[in-house]
């Protein structure tokens, strides 16, 4: 049931997942872990809804860009209420061809 939201999310609106997708890669090629927070600061909120980044970070992740680990981080966010988020790992930082 979350895949089928995800996956329908994903499709919503190209435009705000191609520039989500760009911060995805951008914070991968600079930073070792990062939590969705991360991508949310350089992103901004816009008129997306949260299940959007949820569909943006598994595409980075099948893209071989990144991938979940067992970590977490409470997220900053006053709307997120300090709950935790997933530390995703880079795979490509250091690496140039995307």
């Amino acid at each position: 049931m979350r895949d089928i939201g995800i996956d329908r999310v994903r499709s919503a609106s190209e435009e705000w997942q191609a520039g989500a997708l760009q911060v995805i890669h951008d914070l991968a090629s600079l930073l070792d872990d990062f939590t969705t927070d991360d991508v949310w600061q350089l992103l901004g909120r816009g008129g997306e809804e949260g299940r959007a980044m949820g569909a943006a970070m598994r595409s980075a992740a099948e893209r071989g860009w990144i991938e979940r680990t067992d970590e977490t981080r409470k997220s900053v966010r006053v709307s997120c209420h300090r709950r935790d988020l997933c530390v995703w790992r880079s795979l490509i930082r250091g690496k140039t061809a995307r």
